[in-house]
Order: structure tokens, then sequence, then C-alpha cells
């Protein structure tokens, strides 16, 4: 018998299913850019921003604070909402006419893209020696400069193998299991559990596995009968491995100490701050120990989530409200034209003086990047744009079966990748929701050839 408890809480979860992309967009972007720069002025900013920056002071910015500034870092919570609504009610109805009876995807097409998929990736990481590129390193930069290898030599598509088809096929595995709890799918999600990880770890980067246990929690949370305990799990499952492989990849483990000494070389013009590559908390240059001692790296990962999105932002604003379209303009990418620079690498080289200059990259939320290249009707444009996006993903929340409902998991990867990278990043880059939709497709294809060969053979002969 339901309680009213129980039923207010489906309820909850039939509105959160509904807007999952946008409440994961904006809960990322408040978390890691908006908080920041609040703290930035607060007494403790200038502390919190020189674990990444050195010198870093909000007051070196002379746009820091002033109106524009305020509008372009909110303006997210202004424009989102009220486009992703109006989308929903033009795009659902149609939706829901057209889009009811998704046949179910056969077993079969989903072992065989499933293996296919995993032997490229695996052929293709054993090509590149991601093992050894993974485990050889002993400083951080060294492990950095590793990654930067690793990637190059991967290429777009295997990267795109790991973080789209794999991770697609694996979160459409544990919807199976949390709707229908049959061993065989059972047994397939804690498969790929084990071996997506894997494959994401031999990246040599923890954010595409978080963001995995990430989407994991979130489909138990929306899909799971009982989520409460399933779900505290996963969140803690990827706060420890995002804990574990900051620590393995700052090389804090315990190793034989190597000195070196690096003269300070202090700021320079136009550059507020200097450090290390944009996702790092690194110590300063005239630190004398590769390794950051143990105290200062635990701090580390903790401080990443408040400084690694947050602090470019000061430098985006101010960098192009002085020099609107120093890197080209929306129009200009449109004309396939080439320009001068990407917002991204030309941040990174303003914030960073260090031996990453041109393949850093210091990347910002949808509409900061729109801002950076085509100013304020640059940012309206991009974050209504994806706002759409937003709102096709919960027009699509109207449907249900594990296809739809695997859909929903990945617009909630969308949402946060929104938060920061420009438009095309959520959808073409390796792992955009073009790919996913791609692998969906193709399942869908095949569960609708199966139902169609089945129908046929049960259709009666005539003489």
């Amino acid at each position: 018998m339901e309680t009213a408890e129980t039923t207010m809480f489906e309820a909850a979860r039939a509105v959160l299913r509904r807007y999952i992309a946008l409440a994961t967009f904006l809960g990322s972007y408040l978390i890691l850019t908006v908080v920041g720069n609040l703290l930035f002025f607060s007494p403790i900013g200038d502390q919190l921003g020189r674990h990444s920056v050195l010198g870093f002071s909000i007051r070196n910015f002379k746009t820091a604070g002033t109106a524009g500034f305020w509008i372009l870092l909110l303006l997210p919570f202004i424009v989102a909402p009220a486009v992703v609504e109006a989308v929903r009610r033009i795009a659902a109805p149609w939706l829901i006419r057209h889009g009811q009876g998704l046949p179910e995807p056969s077993r079969v097409a989903y072992l065989a893209l499933l293996l296919a998929f995993y032997l490229f990736a695996l052929t293709a990481l054993w090509r590149a020696d991601a093992v050894h590129l993974l485990t050889r390193a002993t400083t951080y930069e060294d492990a950095l400069r590793d990654r930067f290898l690793l990637l190059a030599t991967l290429g777009f598509w295997p990267q795109m193998v790991i973080k789209s088809g794999l991770v697609t096929l694996s979160l459409f595995g544990l919807i199976q299991t949390l709707t229908k709890r049959d061993p065989f799918w059972l047994i397939i999600a804690a498969f790929n559990l084990v071996a997506v990880s894997a494959l994401l770890i031999l990246l040599n980067m923890k954010w595409p596995l978080v963001l995995y246990y990430g989407l994991n929690v979130v489909a138990i949370l929306l899909y799971a009968r009982r989520p409460l305990v399933p779900g505290i799990s996963f969140a803690a499952l990827a706060g420890t491995a995002y804990l574990l492989i900051s620590f393995a990849l700052l090389r804090v483990v315990p190793m034989p100490t190597i000195h070196v000494e690096i003269a300070d070389i202090g700021a320079q013009p136009g550059h507020p701050g200097r450090g290390r590559i944009e996702t790092s908390i690194a110590p300063p240059l005239n630190e004398t120990s590769v390794a950051p001692p143990l105290k200062e790296a635990a701090v580390m990962p903790l401080l990443a989530i408040f400084n690694r999105m947050a602090l470019p932002f000061p430098f985006y604003y101010d960098v192009f409200t002085g020099e609107p379209g120093k890197c080209g303009t929306l129009v200009d990418r449109i004309k396939r034209k080439t320009n001068p620079c990407q917002p991204s690498t030309l941040v990174y080289q303003e914030m960073f003086a260090d031996q990453f200059a041109g393949i850093g990259t210091a990347p910002q939320a949808v509409h900061i990047t729109g801002y950076a290249l085509s100013g304020w009707a640059g940012a309206l444009i991009e974050i209504m744009l994806a706002s759409a996006i937003m709102g096709l993903f919960a027009a699509l929340s109207e449907l249900r079966g594990p296809l739809v409902d695997t859909a929903s998991i990945i617009g909630a990867m969308a949402g946060y990748f929104f938060s920061q990278l420009p438009f095309e990043g959520p959808i073409i880059y390796d792992h955009g929701i073009l790919w996913c939709g791609i692998v969906l497709a193709f399942l869908a294809a095949a569960g609708a050839l199966g139902t169609l060969g089945s129908g046929m053979s049960r259709e009666p002969r005539t003489s």
C-alpha cells in the first residue's frame, strides 16, 4: 500500500526525470563555477585561488565585480529554465504521438555491439601502450605529458568508443537491471561497471571516471525501486575514486623523493598569476619536492572542485571584455574561417606560463564561451541553443522504456558538459550526445528488425 510519503517521493522523481538535464547543468555550474567566484570575493578568496594560480587575486581584474561580471556569471539561472520549459511544451506532444512503443533491443545485438566496442578499445589502448604510460611517471608533470601523449596516440575514435559508446551501453545495461531485475542484465551491469572503470582509468584522467560513476548514481536515483542504499554506495564510490585518482595523478603515493631546484620566475605583465595546467592544483614553481607534501595533497582535490572551473571565469570576462572578438566570432566559425586563437588555450596562457602552453586548455560554460566569441549576443545565442537541447531531453522523458530512460541519463551528461564546454562540445566531442544517440539508434533499429522478423515468422503460410 502506497503511503503519502511514497507518493510524494515518486512525484518528485518524475519531475527530476523530466528536468534532469537542466538540473545537472545548473547544479554543476553552480558548484563548479559560481561558488568559487563568490568565494574569490571573500577573505579566503586569494588564498583559494593561489592554490592553482600564483599571485591570484580577484582585485587584479578591472572588470571583476561589475554588473556585467555578475550578469554573465548568473545568466544560466535567468535564461535556461524558461527556454527548457518552452521547448518541452512544444516538443512533448509530437514525441508522445510518434515515439510510443519503441521496440525492446535484442540481447544478441546488444552483446555484439558491446563486444565490438571492447575489442576496439582494448586494441587501441594496447597499441598506445596505455598501461606503461599510466604507471611510468614519477612526477606530476611527467604524468601530464604522458596523458597528452596517450590521448594523441589514441586519437578521436577510440576515445569516443570508450567515453560515449561503452558508457551508453553500460548505462543501458544498468537501466535494464534496475527495471527488470533479470540475472542476465545484473551480470552485464556488474561486468560493465568493472570493465568501463578500468578503461577510463587507463586514460589517466579522473573526471571521466567520476562522471561515469555520477551517471550511475543518477540512473539509480531515478529508476531503482529502492534507490537510497545503492545511490549512497555509488556516490561514495565516486568520491573515493576521485580522491584516490587525484592522489595518484599528483604522484603523492610513497616513493623516493626527488629534489630539484627551480627558480621562481614570478608573475609577468598580462599574467595576474602563474601556475600549472588548468585541471591541476599544483605546488608553486619554486617547490623543492616533485611530489607535494601529503597534507597539502590531501586538500588539493577538494580545492579543485571549487577552483577548476571557477578560476578561468574572471580571466574570460576580463580578456574578452577588453578585446572583443580576439579569437574570432561565432559567425567566423560558422563560415569555417581560420581563427587567430581558441578562447580556452588563450585563457590558459593568460593564467599559466608553463611547458603546456598551446596544449593546455581552460574551458568554460557554453554561454561564457559564447561571450568570448561574440559578446552578449554570443552568450545569449549559446545559452538558448544549449537550453533548447535540454528542453528536448525534457520532452523525451514523457516516454518510458529502456532506450528512452538511457537517453535521459545521457541528457544529464550533456547538461554537465554544457556547464563547462562550448555548444558543440557536448554534441560532437568524444563524449558527445551525437555518438550516444547513434548507439541507442542502433539498438532501436535492431529491436525493430527483430520485432519485424518475429512478426513475419508468425504469419500463416498460404498455398
